[in-house]
């Protein structure tokens, strides 16, 4: 498959920028209840445009992912 090993590293650098951007801001995890405040969270709420930004990089890696998953044409 041409540009296979091309795909793969720009997939693993952009669930690694994925990862650097995350805002954890105060969210509970695993669907929980979140029981204390975090004194550290920013009195803003999370930047919408960079959770975009973040979701979108996930679609990408996805993306590729099931290109490089799919079967072998011919």
């Amino acid at each position: 498959m041409e540009h296979e090993k091309e795909l793969r590293d720009f997939a693993h650098r952009a669930a690694k920028l994925a990862e650097l951007i995350r805002q954890d801001w105060g969210s509970a995890t695993d669907g929980g209840l979140q029981v204390r405040v975090n004194v550290d969270m920013p009195k803003h709420g999370p930047d919408h445009a960079l959770l975009n930004v973040e979701r979108l990089l996930g679609g990408v890696v996805a993306a590729i992912d099931d290109y490089l998953r799919r079967p072998p044409e011919g």
